[in-house]
């Protein structure tokens, strides 16, 4: 399986081209909503967020290949 990233919020072009370069795919899904994300996360090993919404338990459990979290920005306020 073809490693891949989910990406939540918009991030930097150089985030995209380092993960991109490192043969990882990246699925860009700014315009999901939180419940069409927590349905598609299952096939994603990581996410990148900055705070669009909080990552809870619910979303962890829905994430079943879940490897990494990368999230932009200074708070951890989102993550709980």
């Amino acid at each position: 399986m073809k490693k891949s990233i989910l990406l939540i919020d918009t991030l930097h072009p150089r985030f995209i081209n380092t993960i991109q370069e490192a043969g990882i795919s990246i699925r860009e899904g700014y315009h999901l909503s939180k419940e069409e994300v927590l349905q598609e996360i299952h096939h994603h090993q990581g996410i990148a967020i900055r705070s669009r919404f909080a990552i809870d338990a619910d979303f962890i459990e829905k994430a079943t290949t879940l490897k990494c979290i990368g999230r932009a920005g200074r708070e951890w306020k989102t993550l709980i």
